[in-house]
């Protein structure tokens, strides 16, 4: 799945676990019910995207960013290595776990 542009979409009850998301835009997207446990998210970007119920765990998200993100509970970026990704506009409610590798935010 590298390079891909989502758009305007919602997605529920899906497992990404160990996806190559590389380089990808995701604008306008909803994960609800969905884990991306050690998938790989290096210079992505998120922009308006709405999190309900999903595990990042042991992610890697490098040099990414999150904009304008709602994060309902439970998110989990538990061991997620965030190096270089920035965080603008977030919204938290509930459950939100963001002891990742190299900080916690």
């Amino acid at each position: 799945m590298t390079g891909i542009e989502l758009s305007s979409l919602r997605i529920r009850g899906s497992e990404f676990n160990g996806t190559n998301f590389h380089n990808s835009n995701m604008n306008h997207v909803s994960f609800v019910f969905c884990e991306f446990i050690d998938a790989k998210f290096n210079n992505s970007k998120f922009f308006q995207a709405f999190f309900h119920n999903v595990s990042f765990r042991n992610a890697e998200i490098i040099d990414g960013s999150f904009k304008q993100i709602i994060f309902i509970d439970h998110a989990d970026f538990s061991n997620a290595d965030l190096q270089g990704t920035s965080f603008d506009g977030i919204d938290m409610i509930g459950n939100i776990v963001f002891n990742c590798k190299n900080n916690q935010i």
